[in-house]
């Protein structure tokens, strides 16, 4: 969950409240959902035990960068009690959404092309919404083809090269170039 949110740090500002702003709608509702369990169960915050329970009440001193925001702090906040009880799959997918846009504002650098407030809002749904395969649709419909190794996501143009020879790799991008 620190590594999204260290990756998270590195993107544009807007980004992060749009990331930050979805998530917190995807997390409350995975309170509730947990919530309701656990009244179920019986269970409840005890589970995290005081150590943790200490930990979340200090981060109210707003020390990290992402503390400064409110829906960024609650969002860390939710992520942190949903991963004490095993659950990993949000911060997962916070982590893969912020990947994809850091991609899409690399690939708009890349092809001298403005980048879209309506398109990042779309990928960022889109991933932590429906997952990974969406986002990696909307991805490809822009004709950036996302690869994976070893769990690092980077991304290789959908035109380049074609094993022509005139293609060139580009080892600091990992990108295949057309030679003109």
């Amino acid at each position: 969950m620190t590594n999204a949110f260290n990756e998270l740090e590195k993107v544009k500002p807007e980004y992060q409240q749009i990331i930050g702003t979805i998530m917190l709608k995807v997390a409350e509702h995975m309170r509730d959902k947990k919530r309701d369990w656990e009244r179920r169960n019986k269970r409840g915050l005890k589970e995290l035990g005081h150590d943790k329970i200490v930990g979340l009440m200090k981060s109210q001193n707003r020390r990290r960068w992402y503390d400064q925001d409110r829906v960024l702090h609650k969002v860390y906040q939710y992520l942190y009690i949903l991963e004490q009880h095993g659950d990993p799959v949000l911060s997962n997918a916070m982590g893969r959404a912020v990947a994809y846009v850091k991609i899409y504002s690399d690939y708009c650098k890349d092809q001298s092309r403005p980048e879209s407030i309506e398109e990042v809002t779309k990928l960022i749904s889109q991933v932590l919404y429906e997952g990974a395969e969406a986002g990696e649709k909307f991805m490809n419909a822009l004709e950036i083809d996302i690869q994976e190794e070893e769990g690092n996501v980077f991304m290789k143009p959908k035109n380049a090269g074609n094993d022509r020879e005139e293609a060139i790799e580009d080892e600091e991008t990992g990108m295949r170039v057309e030679q003109s």
